[in-house]
């Protein structure tokens, strides 16, 4: 209590009884006591008149979860189901009262087990009982199944929905072909500017091989395969990029490698395979520079076992084969993936005037560099005269038919492939050097000069308002590249003078170069892209180039 409340209570007096009340306190004493005692009847309920009254049942959020089964999950997409997996699924009694389980009904469920409460099973308000759900490798392509558990109130389903894959686990002979293509619209003026616009996100990537079957079972394992599983989806391991790994245990949930220069991906799949009867593919939870994590462990046990990237993909086609008189076969094989992806890719450490570059010299697959002078002619011919020519570009193009590039590593792979990635066909331009000897220097020049003579080639006359002859790479006896547009020039009695946009930088002759090219901007003269592998990290490919106005 208060230290106020014995002052307060002190000072307060309370008012006279008939200051607060209506009844007089002398008639307090005249009321008989038996008047205020005796037994209580209850007067309730009391009958009230009704009336009828229309109304509706309004929904709450509790109708949501309240007073129903639910099947937890309602549906399970395996996506691509490569191996036999098992998931745990539930039945959950959201009434007030019990239910009992009557029947469990399934459809479409070839390969597929239920394993859990049977009928009859009487569920207490608010208990689960629990499932699971072993889905095999066995049955048909593709999963379209679901489980309907009837009540005697109410019934729940569970839909099973994916796709089998079965892993092509053969190895191809040197020489498989990989293609990749995208898809360009591009648009000519008249005068022969382009515009192009992509019109295909990822390129559509293609693997045609010829695969041995060296043993009978090896042979009659293909061949089933083949004819059994032909209009349906594999698993395929992109060989160009496999690579050996040490012993991998059997519940391995991680695997210890190297996983740059190859396509692995976070949620993607990968091969591991020790024989061609002896393998699986895992799915990837998270790829890091020395490891991947794997969703689901690894079933076998495998003794330095090969891994690659493994892509979802489905037979091109017919298939051919060629059968020895003993036991092996022979097949040729063409996949096509239906996975592909964009591969990131950056800029070339090189920039030109805002633009990628290809500085490092490609191959000729033959003696000579075939290149082709292009320019529309419209030939204009009345019949009853001499004939006229007009074209809308006032130069001519240099098409070069083909070039080459070997490489002979993982990381050179996977560093062309990316390159081809950024090209998207014939959508993005990058600036490339003839590589040969175009121009020669009539005279030595210094550090600070920004004019250069050269011998005559009637450059002024023939080529300086050709875009492709404007820029220059000089290629350097030390391998240093130095880029640089020729912005003037005069004609003189026995040489000319160009004029560039900034001096080399440096005092020198003709000797202080390997050569001196033209460099032009280019483009893929096509969007589809064939590469031969030999081996994992070797590989070549041949492809032509078109050469274009300045776009910088």
């Amino acid at each position: 209590m208060s230290v106020l409340a014995p002052d307060v209570l002190t000072c307060y007096s309370a008012p006279p009884w008939e200051a607060w009340s209506p009844i007089a306190s002398s008639l307090l004493t005249a009321v008989p006591s038996a008047s205020l005692s005796g037994t209580k009847t209850s007067t309730q309920p009391v009958d009230e008149p009704g009336s009828a009254k229309v109304g509706y049942l309004a929904p709450q959020w509790g109708n949501l979860l309240f007073d129903q089964i639910l099947a937890i999950p309602q549906e399970i997409n395996f996506g691509y189901l490569l191996a036999e997996r098992s998931d745990e699924a539930a039945l959950w009694n959201t009434c007030r009262t019990s239910r009992t389980l009557d029947t469990v009904t399934g459809t479409g469920t070839s390969g597929i087990a239920l394993t859990g409460a049977d009928p009859e099973t009487v569920v207490k308000p608010l208990q689960s009982i629990d499932y699971i759900i072993t889905t095999s490798m066995s049955g048909p392509s593709i999963i379209d199944a679901d489980y309907v558990f009837s009540f005697d109130v109410g019934s729940a389903t569970i839909v099973l929905t994916g796709t089998r894959t079965l892993i092509f686990p053969h190895i191809p002979q040197s020489g498989q072909i990989e293609t990749l293509e995208w898809l360009t619209d591009v648009l000519e003026s008249y005068d022969g500017t382009e515009e192009r616009e992509g019109a295909r996100y990822a390129p559509r990537q293609e693997f045609d091989g010829l695969y041995w079957g060296e043993t009978s079972h090896e042979r009659m394992r293909m061949q089933a395969v083949l004819l059994g599983w032909h209009i349906n989806t594999f698993s395929l391991p992109i060989w160009g990029e496999s690579r050996q790994v040490g012993d991998v245990a059997a519940d391995a949930t991680v695997i210890m490698m190297d996983t740059a220069n190859a396509d692995y991906r976070d949620g993607g799949f990968m091969a591991i395979l020790e024989s061609y009867n002896k393998h699986e593919v895992l799915t990837i939870t998270e790829v890091l520079a020395d490891r991947v994590n794997l969703t689901y462990p690894v079933k076998q046990s495998y003794t330095t076992p090969v891994v690659a990237p493994a892509r979802i993909a489905r037979i091109l086609g017919g298939t051919t084969s060629e059968d020895t008189p003993v036991q092996a076969s022979r097949h040729r094989v063409r996949f096509e993936v239906i996975d592909t992806k964009v591969i990131a890719s950056e800029a070339s450490t090189v920039q030109y005037r805002g633009l990628d570059t290809l500085l490092a010299p490609y191959y000729i697959s033959g003696e000579m560099q075939a290149r082709e002078m292009t320019r529309p002619i419209e030939y204009i011919d009345y019949d009853t005269g001499l004939t006229a020519i007009d074209s809308g570009m006032d130069w001519s193009r240099i098409a070069t038919k083909e070039i080459g590039v070997k490489v002979q590593s993982r990381a050179d792979a996977w560093t062309f492939r990316k390159w081809l990635h950024r090209r998207e066909g014939r959508f993005r331009p990058f600036w490339s050097p003839t590589f040969t000897r175009d121009v020669e220097l009539a005279e030595p020049f210094g550090s600070a000069d920004v004019d250069l003579y050269i011998s005559k080639i009637e450059y002024a006359t023939l080529l300086y308002n050709n875009p492709q002859f404007q820029n220059l790479a000089f290629f350097k006896t030390d391998g240093t590249v130095l880029l640089r547009q020729i912005v003037g020039y005069q004609m003189n009695d026995d040489d000319e003078t160009i004029t560039l946009d900034s001096a080399l930088g440096f005092n020198g002759t003709m000797d202080s170069f390997d050569r001196i090219s033209f460099l032009s901007l280019v483009r893929l003269s096509a969007d589809r892209i064939e590469i031969a592998w030999q081996a994992a990290g070797r590989m070549s490919s041949n492809f032509g180039l078109m050469g274009l106005d300045d776009e910088s």
